[in-house]
């Protein structure tokens, strides 16, 4: 056989074990020469045989040696590094610096690059004669500095690329941001965001061919970070919904990124991106909307579940979610099991801000429910059984303005503070609002129970709302921007405490056509409030054993102290039920439930001057008043005009979280 025949079948050999152990990069042809022939060997090349073409079979073409001198150089190298080597080994014991002089890094950076067994077996050796010569360190010492230039050489072309495609500014929070163009829209993300860093990944490697590694990515958006807070611009970034000057906006949340602005009496898409929107991996989109005035909102109750009496109230409470510079309602969905209650809620999120997860289960601590609210608009939770006091007040600060704030991760004395507001919707088979804080902010609504023959599956369901999601969203705009206009015209005379919700639901009741609309409104939302205060009475034991003590004693009393009247209501109290176990465990049962006793004629308040013994509890019967004026907990201010919300600040929550 041949010296071209021996080489071409040890060519293919070596292919095909590269092949299977998935190894790509192709020996040098030199060193297969070397393995397949002995030095001497080729030594008695003939030149015939030695100007001869041959190819590997992988098609990698080459040409033999013409002399043996090129083989005899080679190893005349790698001797003298391997001798270099073991000369370091012999002294590695009591030196572990040794094998870090130059000669030696030189002669096994020459034995990697040439014989890549070989150097594994002397790293190994390296290892178990001296753990202190760190393996590490002479793997960077064999590499150069090469990778550490090439990592910071990357990071500065990272920068250098996204501050010649990218707009770079912090929001007041001093969040970093990054706008830059992509296809016929800008986009907008936070700079430690996995959208950004997709952005920046996939357009680099598009005109560098270069895919960037974490450590130089990381360091770019670092640096990125830096220029984005000191040098950019502070600019507000809105999630979902915004406030204009004048009126309202909301992300679509498409590829396209598009949105409405909401102004009295219009709405339009907007093509020029003139707020900034930010995104989470979460939220999903609206449907495109139809051209104005080509909607139906009353398409809505085809595939919702909800009695006529409280359609507009519902429809008040939807547009509400839309405007983020006022005080949120919460609404609170009632029914029995089988009524649709979820369902309707998960349809009337996707009207308002679709997301991948619509329904939440129970939040398992306070800090889930403001994380939750971060990443997306509308907070919302189906088949709560019980809210705990902590969790009543949480929604309480949620919707009407507040923060959460905790210790930073890693640190021991930065403090991460997060200041937020949204509507919230919630869902059970019974009562859920039980404090008068949140009951206070609550819009009831109770489902009817599906008839059988009117039950259909969630398939026809969801097909039949798809196909009308697009009209309902627009007859939702249309409705908006007619109450935005009717607006500035309402007057009500005695304004409840969610004063700004009280205004637009009269403004929606009167752009739906409906005759005297103020009152109409003001009828229907003192009902639902007045239900509301009386099922948080029936739901507590301090209210009841008050009512069965007044109907013995319909004259009243006032108590010496709070532990007096603790010990003489006690008397009247329902076995089973939460009790009270202090003097001053009364006294705040009785402060929350004041407003609402006064509701239906009972003052039952602790007073503030302290008596001889103690502080005095009165318990007495007086004139019914009317359920918008009861506003205030104050032992003397019963009959004081209520205010806005926004002019009202929050007293008494104690629960674990930090008010801003």
């Amino acid at each position: 056989m041949s010296l071209i025949d021996e080489t071409n079948r040890e060519a293919e050999r070596l292919e095909r074990t590269r092949e299977a152990l998935g190894v790509h990069r192709a020996k040098p042809v030199l060193a297969v020469l070397e393995d397949a022939f002995p030095t001497q060997g080729l030594e008695k090349m003939s030149v015939r045989d030695a100007d001869m073409h041959m190819e590997d079979g992988g098609g990698f073409s080459f040409s033999a040696p013409k002399t043996s001198i090129q083989v005899q150089q080679v190893q005349q190298v790698q001797n003298e590094a391997r001798s270099t080597v073991e000369t370091a080994l012999s002294k590695l014991a009591d030196d572990p610096g040794v094998v870090f002089t130059e000669p030696v890094i030189a002669a096994l950076r020459e034995i990697r690059e040439k014989d890549l067994p070989e150097f594994m077996r002397l790293r190994s050796r390296i290892k178990v004669i001296n753990k202190d010569a760190l393996l590490g360190v002479l793997d960077k010492s064999i590499r150069g500095d090469s990778k550490e230039a090439e990592d910071q050489s990357l990071a500065d072309q990272l920068v250098a690329f996204v501050q010649d495609r990218a707009e770079l500014f912090h929001d007041p929070d001093k969040v970093a941001y990054a706008s830059f163009g992509t296809g016929l829209h800008r986009e907008v993300w936070p700079l430690d965001s996995t959208g950004f860093r997709e952005w920046l990944g996939a357009e680099f490697y598009r005109e560098t061919r270069l895919i960037p590694k974490e450590t130089p990515l990381k360091d770019a958006c670092v640096a990125l970070a830096g220029i984005a807070k000191y040098d950019g611009d502070e600019q507000d970034v809105f999630i979902r919904v915004a406030k204009t000057e004048a009126g309202y906006a909301v992300d679509c949340c498409n590829d396209t990124w598009q949105s409405v602005l909401i102004e009295p009496g219009a709405w339009r898409l907007d093509p020029a991106q003139t707020i900034r929107f930010r995104r989470t991996p979460t939220m999903r989109a609206l449907p495109v909307p139809l051209v104005p005035g080509a909607g139906d909102v009353d398409l809505l109750w085809k595939c919702v579940n909800v009695k006529e009496s409280e359609r507009n109230i519902l429809l008040a409470w939807m547009l509400d979610c839309w405007r983020s510079d006022t005080a949120f309602t919460v609404l609170e969905i009632v029914a029995e099991q089988g009524s649709g209650k979820s369902k309707g809620q998960n349809l009337i999120r996707e009207l308002i801000d679709p997301n991948s997860v619509n329904l939440r289960a129970r939040p398992k601590t306070i800090e889930d429910i403001y994380v939750s609210a971060v990443n997306s608009w509308l907070a919302s939770y189906e088949n709560l059984s019980h809210l705990t006091d902590d969790m009543q007040d949480a929604f309480c600060v949620l919707a009407t303005g507040g923060g959460f704030a905790a210790r930073t991760l890693y640190t021991n004395a930065e403090e991460t503070a997060i200041p937020i507001k949204r509507p919230i919707v919630m869902n059970g088979i019974s009562v859920l609002a039980t404090r008068q804080d949140l009951v206070d902010r609550l819009v009831h609504i109770e489902i009817e129970p599906i008839l059988a023959g009117e039950r259909r599956t969630e398939t026809e369901l969801d097909a039949l709302f798809e196909s009308h999601r697009a009209a309902i969203l627009t007859g939702l705009l249309d409705l908006f921007a007619q109450a935005l206009a009717i607006l500035p015209t309402i007057r009500i005379a005695e304004l409840p405490r969610m004063a700004d919700f009280s205004l637009l639901g009269a403004a929606v009741y009167a752009a739906r056509g409906i005759e005297n609309h103020t009152e109409r409104f003001m009828e229907d939302y003192t009902h639902m409030r007045r239900e509301s205060i009386q099922r948080t009475l029936d739901s507590s034991p301090v209210a009841a054993a008050i009512l069965a003590y007044l109907e013995k004693h319909p004259r009243g009393i006032e108590f010496v102290n709070n532990q007096a009247a603790l010990s003489e209501l006690s008397q009247y109290k329902n076995d089973g039920d939460a009790w009270p176990r202090s003097g001053k465990g009364l006294a705040d049962a009785l402060r929350r439930l004041a407003p609402a006793l006064r509701t239906i004629g009972i003052r039952a308040e602790v007073a503030k001057k302290r008596g001889e013994s103690g502080y005095p509890v009165i318990i007495k019967q007086i004139p019914v008043l009317p359920v918008l004026a009861v506003l205030d907990t104050k032992f003397s201010d019963a009959k004081k005009r209520s205010r806005s919300e926004n002019e009202v600040h929050d007293e008494g929550h104690d629960a674990d979280v930090e008010i801003f």
